[in-house]
């Protein structure tokens, strides 16, 4: 997936460090927050194992410094809250690429987001079942 203007994706995550009780090292961590997949996305990433299919929470590059902002009230948290909606579809387009893991793989090189297109997945012919 990626976005059609072509301008980098900004993720929304939430990001701690805590001290290991074992060895006392300091661990950073972080996740990236999701929310209901887009129609477009919803196509792809659509896990069994959830109730529906999730997408990370992209930002709009005019709300990045918002998110990353010190929560200090009840309406600064319905804001950050706000902007965990799907991104627009409209704005985005994905295609397949080359496996990424196997002895097929092409490795982490530029190449490995190539535009690969596989008979068996082509979603404009009608499905069999």
């Amino acid at each position: 997936m990626f976005k059609k203007d072509e301008s980098p994706m900004i993720f929304a995550g939430l990001w701690n460090d805590w001290a290991d009780h074992v060895t006392g090292e300091i661990v950073n961590t972080f996740s990236i927050v999701t929310t209901t997949a887009n129609p477009l996305i919803a196509k792809i990433h659509n896990n069994p194992k959830l109730e529906g299919p999730r997408m990370p929470v992209i930002l709009e590059e005019e709300y990045a410094s918002q998110w990353l902002k010190a929560i200090n009230s009840d309406s600064d948290r319905q804001y950050v809250s706000s902007l965990l909606q799907p991104f627009n579809a409209d704005k985005m387009d994905a295609y397949t690429v080359g496996a990424l893991r196997g002895k097929n793989a092409t490795g982490n090189v530029p190449e490995s987001i190539s535009k690969v297109i596989y008979p068996e997945l082509d979603f404009n012919q009608p499905s069999l079942f």
